[in-house]
């Protein structure tokens, strides 16, 4: 099974929303870019006791050099995963998303030092409804 932040990270992409490993991360947050776009995996809410489903969660974190772009940023992948339904993220992955919904509003979080300078971030939280692979 693949992680769901790596099919996350290939939709964005898929969707316009930056380049993985230039700056789209999974599970880090380098230095540099000063641009950027974190997806954090979550325990989330506790997996369904019968059938094939989990319900994780996922931390998007942004940072740019101003905090109104570092909020923009967020809403922008707030807009592509909020409301998500019957998608396959990752053609190449094994995730099915049923459902994708936000759990918090974007909102800043404190400035940072990045190898651009001072650096501002903003997140939220989605919770998914995911149907797992048959073994």
């Amino acid at each position: 099974m693949s992680l769901l932040t790596v099919d996350i990270a290939a939709y964005l992409q898929a969707q316009g929303h930056g380049t993985v490993g230039t700056d789209l991360f999974d599970m880090r947050r380098p230095d540099s870019p000063l641009v950027l776009t974190c997806l954090y995996p979550l325990p989330g809410a506790p997996p369904v006791r019968t059938g094939s489903r989990e319900r994780p969660e996922m931390q998007i974190v942004t940072r740019a050099g101003t905090q109104v772009a570092a909020l923009e940023r967020t809403y922008e992948v707030y807009q592509l995963l909020h409301g998500m339904q019957n998608v396959k993220p990752n053609p190449s992955g094994s995730t099915d998303v049923l459902t994708c919904e936000a759990v918090m509003s974007p909102h800043p979080l404190e400035p940072e030092q990045a190898a651009g300078g001072r650096a501002f971030t903003a997140s939220f939280r989605v919770l998914f409804d995911l149907r797992k692979p048959s073994s």
